[in-house]
């Protein structure tokens, strides 16, 4: 059975990867919901509050005077979201690495790989469900946009919502360092 190595990736699309450690917080210190650190002896809520008051003001102002006898302007209908994003990734001859991540409605996913050294490996994009076949030694179901002895290319496929694992699995003997690339766009 070949080694295992585990990376978390949580799409919605937002990431996080296992086994990286977080800075850790001062007596004085909480964290805040985007995960950066607040200084609570450096705040002062009030005088911030007034500030963004007057910034806002002056930007509404600025943007009346820009808007009158513009056209107007069409927003982008879709944004292309990094889910991995890679470069050097060493899988040594034998192992796999995986991340998985969730998506939370249909969108077109895009894999470009690069292996840089090494042998050729499988990138391989499943349901969670079948990935734990995978790692049994059974046999599973893969996506369209997979890479079978690879040394790169660029895939796409539309995927729904659900649970996925994106793996590296180097069934040859030397180590390969690849770089890889999800990208997710609706």
């Amino acid at each position: 059975m070949p080694t295992r190595r585990k990376a978390l990736i949580a799409l919605g699309i937002t990431a996080t990867l296992a086994g990286c450690s977080e800075p850790e917080s001062e007596p004085d210190s909480e964290e805040s919901d985007d995960g950066s650190i607040l200084d609570n002896n450096d705040i002062d809520i009030e005088q911030e509050e007034e500030e963004d008051e007057n910034e806002n003001n002056n930007l509404e102002d600025q943007l009346e005077e820009d808007l009158e006898g513009s056209d107007p302007v069409e927003e982008p209908t879709s944004e292309t979201q990094t889910i991995l994003d890679q470069a050097g990734r060493r899988v040594d001859g034998g192992e796999y690495i995986y991340w998985e991540f969730e998506l939370y409605r249909t969108v077109e996913l895009n894999l470009r790989t690069t292996v840089r050294q090494g042998s050729e490996v499988d990138i391989i994009i499943t349901e969670t469900t079948e990935f734990n076949q995978f790692e049994r030694g059974n046999r599973y179901r893969f996506y369209d946009v997979s890479q079978e002895d690879t040394i790169g290319d660029d895939t796409s496929q539309r995927l729904g919502a659900g649970e996925y694992v994106v793996f590296i699995y180097n069934r040859g003997r030397q180590t390969a360092s690849v770089d890889i690339e999800l990208t997710a766009r609706e």
